[in-house]
């Protein structure tokens, strides 16, 4: 009845068919968007300022270190993962936010460097992206709180943002 080609073509016609286009998250598909944090300048607050050898490291509830974030870098901007622990409950994220990283090379105090930490709240909430990608993370109701030693160097902080949704504009300003 059917020549084996004829098997084999429909075999083959049919497996294209049912393949669709949403079985692959596109790169350029939003996916759960970090918190941004630009730096500012605290005497004029609408610069932009870097800050010298930045380093950011997550914390854990205790205060031990997590991971490493960012590494001596001198920037004016970061952007962060926050932690999600379950939807629809006050969710933390800690940092330790190190200027002048590099200065703690010798022992010498004087040239010791300057940790603060951010402790960052919010309510994550989860939005179905599609079948392909699954499932992104949002976040709102967001809060800051900053934690400075003797020496302070986050000056101020302001929330540009109620809610992270995207990574098109900076959520947090600091000030130093």
């Amino acid at each position: 009845m059917f020549s084996k080609k004829s098997i084999v073509l429909l075999i083959l016609v049919f497996a294209l068919w049912n393949c669709e286009r949403d079985d692959i998250c596109a790169e350029s598909t939003p996916t759960t968007p970090r918190l941004i944090i630009e730096f500012n300048d605290i005497n004029n607050l609408e610069n932009s300022k870097a800050v010298r050898q930045l380093t950011v490291i997550g914390i854990d509830e205790n205060g031990n270190d997590i991971n490493t974030l960012i590494s001596r870098t001198n920037t004016n901007e970061v952007s962060l993962p926050l932690r999600i622990i379950a939807e629809g409950v006050t969710n933390t994220s800690r940092y330790k936010f190190i200027r002048d990283a590099d200065f703690d090379m010798d022992d010498n105090p004087e040239t010791a460097s300057n940790t603060d930490i951010i402790t960052i709240t919010y309510l994550p909430e989860f939005v179905f992206v599609s079948r392909a990608c699954g499932f992104k993370s949002i976040f709102n109701s967001i809060g800051i709180n900053s934690e400075n030693d003797d020496s302070i160097w986050i000056l101020a902080e302001q929330l540009n943002t109620d809610n992270v949704e995207n990574e098109n504009n900076a959520h947090i300003t600091l000030f130093h």
